[in-house]
């Protein structure tokens, strides 16, 4: 495939599921379980990029939840979601929304499939309503007062209009 040979998916993906095996984090039940996973959306046609992005995020929760992983309880999922919240990323960040969404729709994807086609009660509860073109921070939206400043900064006719055009594009 011609994506392959720029994002080198199928190695990439390979690489993982191998330092996946080699993770003494992770016991071996939660590996298996994660692997066959794996292998189920290959068999439903899932991208192999799909693939990494649910490997990935799978370590992740494996090593949070540890034995619980398996059977999880609500309160497990609520303890490890506080604890994937409370965490830091790589660059000592918290994670952003849509990182949060990502884990939620693994957590949903991963049991859905799991559980045989049925979402486990413990993670039933879970909402992906996270839309960032819908959010509008008041910070974000342009005052009466700043759009007057604005304009009057214009040189000419053509640059109020450009501006204006540039204040309609972001609400």
């Amino acid at each position: 495939m011609e994506g392959d040979s720029v994002y080198h998916i199928e190695e990439t993906l390979e690489q993982t599921k191998i330092r996946l095996n080699r993770d003494d984090s992770l016991s071996p039940g939660v590996k298996k379980a994660i692997l066959d996973f794996i292998d189920d959306l290959t068999m439903d046609n899932l991208s192999k990029h799909r693939q990494y992005f649910y490997i990935t995020r799978l370590k992740v929760l494996g090593r949070i939840m540890g034995d619980s992983f398996l059977h999880p309880t609500k309160q497990d999922i609520k303890t490890a979601i506080l604890k994937l919240k409370a965490s830091k990323t790589r660059r000592n960040g918290n994670y952003a929304d849509s990182t949060m969404n990502g884990m939620y729709m693994t957590f949903k994807k991963f049991y859905r499939i799991y559980d045989d086609g049925k979402y486990m009660e413990s993670v039933r509860w879970l909402r992906l309503n996270w839309n960032p073109a819908k959010e509008k921070k008041p910070e974000d939206i342009v005052t009466a007062d700043e759009l007057t400043k604005l304009l009057s900064a214009c040189r000419n006719d053509r640059d109020s209009a450009h501006d204006i055009d540039a204040i309609r594009f972001r609400m």
